[in-house]
This record gives C-alpha cells, structure tokens and sequence, in this order.
C-alpha cells in the first residue's frame, strides 16, 4: 500500500509535456486587427491607443487601485467614439467586459452580469465576419461564474460551469451561433481555456464555499456527454476519478494508482483534490507512516497544503 501511494505521489510531481504557444496568448484585439488589416488603417492608431490605455485601467482594477483604474477608464470611454465596422462589435465587446469588471471591482454585481450578457452578444455579431472573435466569451462567462461564486450563488456556479465545460470540451452550446463559432477556436486555445476556467473556478470556489466536495460531485455527475468527441479526455478521465469512492481503502488507492499516468495532466486544482482524497482522508487511507516522506512534503508545498 505504501509503495502504491508513493508511486500516485511520483506521478503528482510530474510536469505536463502539454505546453502552450507563448504566442497564443496575445489579446484577441491582435487577431483581430491582423484580420481585417487595411481596412482598419484610418482608427487603427486611435484603436490601439485605446487598448493600451484600458489595458492599463484593467491593471489598476485587478490591484483594486480604483481612482487610478477609473482615471483611464474614463480616458478609454473618450476613445470609444473610434470604433466603427469592420470592428465595431468586436472593440465593444472588448470595453464592455472591462466595464463589467469594473463594476465587479465595485461590488455592483448584477450590473457586471448584465454587461458580461451583451458582450457575448457583441462576440457572437462579431464572430460572422471574423469566426475566431468566438474565443473571448470563455474568459467572459468564466468571470460570469465569478460573480455567481462572490454572491454565493451556489446553484448557478455549478450549472454554468457545467455549460462551458460543455462549449469548450464539445463545442455543445444552446445558441447555434455560439455552437458554431466555436468550431473555429483550435484545440490548443481551448485547452489551455479549459486549465485556466478548471483553475480560476475550483479555487474560487473553495474558498467561498464550504460544501467543496457537492462541487465536484455535481460537476462529475454531468461533465461527461455520451458519443460526443471531447477535446481532452485526460480531464475527464481526472474527473471520474473524482467521482470515485470506495469503502475498501485498498480498491480505492489502487484505482488511483491504475490511473496515475493521467495526473501530471490535469491541471492543478484537479491534482490537488486527487491528493486531499488520498492523503488527507483519514476515512480512506492511513498515510500517518508516509506523511513526512520528501515526495509528501513537496507536493503539500505545491498545493499549498499546511504541513502537520
């Protein structure tokens, strides 16, 4: 048993060979403006002033230096009179998901939802003439659930998460334009959203919530969608072994242990419920023995985990 439960905490140490593009990662409005290219040359200067300037009332904001972040948002919202096809509802998607933050930063949140609803909107129209505009309404509906989990709004935390997981593992949407926008969005994109949405959203929600494990029970128990193709199968592999429960201590560490090769893949929080479940459930395995092994010690650091 020990030996198993070592090998599971090798595993854990392991990184990911999935690396993403460094590229990938640049602001949409790039994209955006590479794609429409001379047609934007009478604003494009205006267009990226304004980026760089709510660039730097979304920094402010993010430190909750409001008198800073509200001097450049005004100073942005001057700019705004520069947007204009083909991009007009693209860069107003853009400023209203840094005025919804905004109004998030400022505790005013129905109103950041309501604007987080109409930037979407704005994706969707901009996303017929360019499909790839499509990728920014994971970020914006990821802080949707942020507002659900800062209002302690249990029931719509779990159901929206559920939905994008289900937009970005399956491209499955109630919207059909959503639906099939999305189909533009690469693989990789949408792996590199679906760690960041897993992240953002199970840390949050441990520490607002109490009830951690009615999560991840709720999320495994609607997460898979039989006979649809799934971008990541290793995610929901980690989830179904979330979903597992034994009685016997011996089945239950030797189901992880079969599974061990997906671990280093997952993304964090995932790895460190998988961790908590065998390491810090007394009911399950008695780890008293091994807890001051090396391997244990570093993957508490890694979880942040308080060492006993």
């Amino acid at each position: 048993m020990e030996q198993l439960i070592l090998d599971i905490a090798e595993s854990l140490e392991k990184k990911s060979e999935k690396e993403m593009d460094a590229s990938r990662g640049k602001h949409i409005f790039t994209s955006l403006e590479k794609f429409f290219g001379p047609q934007l040359d009478e604003n494009k200067a205006a267009l990226y002033y304004y980026m760089t300037i709510s660039e730097k009332a979304l920094v402010h904001y993010r430190n909750r230096e409001k008198a800073q972040g509200d001097y450049y948002f005004l100073k942005a919202e001057g700019l705004t009179e520069h947007f204009s096809e083909p991009v007009l509802d693209g860069m107003t998607n853009l400023h209203l998901a840094i005025s919804a933050y905004r109004n998030y930063v400022n505790n005013e949140f129905d109103t950041a939802e309501k604007e987080l609803d109409l930037a979407i909107d704005y994706a969707v129209k901009q996303s017929e003439t360019f499909p790839g505009f499509i990728s920014v309404i994971g970020e914006q509906w990821l802080n949707k659930i942020r507002i659900y989990i800062k209002k302690k709004d249990m029931a719509h935390t779990i159901s929206q998460t559920i939905q994008l997981l289900h937009l970005i593992l399956y491209g499955i949407h109630e919207n059909p334009a959503i639906e099939n926008s999305y189909k533009s969005v690469e693989t990789e994109d949408r792996i590199g959203m679906l760690d960041h949405v897993i992240n953002s959203i199970h840390s949050a929600y441990e520490s607002s919530f109490k009830e951690t494990d009615s999560f991840y029970l709720n999320i495994c128990d609607h997460i898979v969608v039989p006979d649809r193709a799934s971008i990541n199968n290793d995610v929901l592999s980690g989830y179904l072994l979330l979903k597992y429960n034994s009685s016997d201590t011996e089945s239950f560490v030797k189901h992880i242990h079969e599974n061990r090769n997906i671990l280093p893949k997952l993304p964090v929080s995932m790895q460190k419920k998988i961790f908590t479940k065998i390491f810090l459930n007394p009911e399950k395995t008695d780890t008293s023995e091994i807890n001051g092994h090396e391997k244990i010690k570093l993957l508490k650091q890694k979880y942040r985990i308080a060492l006993n």
